[in-house]
C-alpha cells in the first residue's frame, strides 16, 4: 500500500517536479550569466532573484528528502521492536506492520530521477 502511495504521488507530481527542475536549471543558468556582466544594479537584482530561485528549488527537494528520511527511520524503529516479549496478537500486528514498511518512500520525477537534496544539488 505504501509503495502504491509513493507511485501515485510520483505519477501525479512527477511531471510537475520534472518541469520545475528544468525551469530552475535554465533560470539559474540565465541568472548566473546575467551576474557576470558586472553592472552593480543588475548584479544586486539578479543575486536577489538567484536567492529566491534557489529557495524555491530547495523547498520541495528538502520536503521530499525529509519524508524519505522519516520513512527510513520508521523502518529501523519497526525492525528494532522487541517482538520476543510480545503476545501473539501484538506479534501478528507487528508482522503486518513489518510487511508494510520494508521499502522507504521515494518520490521520483516521471519514474526516473528521485526527488531530493542530491537532485537539487545537481540542478544548482
Amino acid at each position: 500500500m505504501k509503495q502504491r502511495f509513493a507511485e501515485e504521488v510520483s505519477s501525479f507530481f512527477g511531471p510537475i517536479l520534472g518541469l520545475n527542475y528544468m525551469f530552475h536549471l535554465v533560470n539559474l543558468c540565465v541568472l548566473l550569466l546575467e551576474c557576470i556582466r558586472c553592472d552593480q544594479d543588475a548584479l544586486v537584482r539578479n543575486l536577489c532573484l538567484l536567492g529566491v530561485s534557489l529557495g524555491n528549488l530547495a523547498v520541495p527537494s528538502i520536503t521530499f528528502e525529509i519524508v524519505g528520511l522519516y520513512s527510513e527511520q520508521l523502518i529501523d524503529a519497526v525492525y528494532g521492536m522487541p517482538w520476543e516479549s510480545m503476545n501473539v496478537s501484538n506479534r501478528k500486528c507487528l508482522k503486518l506492520f513489518l510487511s508494510r514498511v520494508q521499502d522507504p518512500i521515494r518520490v521520483t520525477t516521471m519514474g526516473v530521477v528521485p526527488v531530493g537534496v542530491q537532485t537539487m544539488g545537481a540542478v544548482s
